[in-house]
C-alpha cells in the first residue's frame, strides 16, 4: 500500500465506529490521568504542613499556604527571575544581531569557502549554548 492510498483509507476519529471511538477516548482519558495525577499529588502535598505530612494526616481541612510563604521569604526568587530574564534577553538580542549580519553576508557576498563556513555556522546554531 502506498502512502497516498494509506492516507486516503485511514479514517479520522469522527468517521470511526462508536466502540472504537469509546476505546480511543478511554485510552486518552487513562493517559491523561496517568500524566496529571503526580502533579496534583505534588501540589496537594506542598499545601500540607510538615507535621501533618510526617504523621500522614491527609485532610483537606488542614491545607495551608504557609510552605509557600516560607519558601519565598527564604529564597530570593526575585533575583533569580531577574538573572534569568537578563540572560535570556542578552543572548536573544546577541543571536539576532549576529544572525542578521551573517545572513546578509551569506546571501549577498560570494567568497571561497562560503558553503563550508555556512554549514559550520548552522551547526553551531544547532548546538545549545552552555
Amino acid at each position: 500500500m502506498t502512502a497516498t492510498t494509506d492516507l486516503v483509507t485511514r479514517k479520522s476519529p469522527n468517521q470511526m465506529r462508536i466502540p472504537a471511538r469509546l476505546a480511543l477516548h478511554a485510552i486518552l482519558i487513562l493517559g491523561t490521568i496517568i500524566m496529571v495525577a503526580p502533579f496534583l499529588l505534588m501540589v496537594l502535598v506542598s499545601l500540607l504542613p510538615l507535621t501533618a505530612f510526617m504523621r500522614q494526616e491527609f485532610s483537606l481541612s488542614i491545607l495551608t499556604l504557609d510552605n509557600y510563604f516560607e519558601t519565598f521569604q527564604a529564597v530570593p526568587f526575585g533575583r533569580y527571575y531577574f538573572n534569568s530574564i537578563f540572560v535570556t534577553v542578552t543572548v536573544t538580542v546577541g543571536r539576532v544581531l549576529i544572525s542578521s549580519l551573517a545572513a546578509f553576508a551569506f546571501a549577498r557576498l560570494r567568497f571561497r569557502g562560503r558553503e563550508a563556513i555556512f554549514l559550520f555556522y548552522l551547526a553551531t546554531l544547532m548546538i545549545p549554548f552552555r
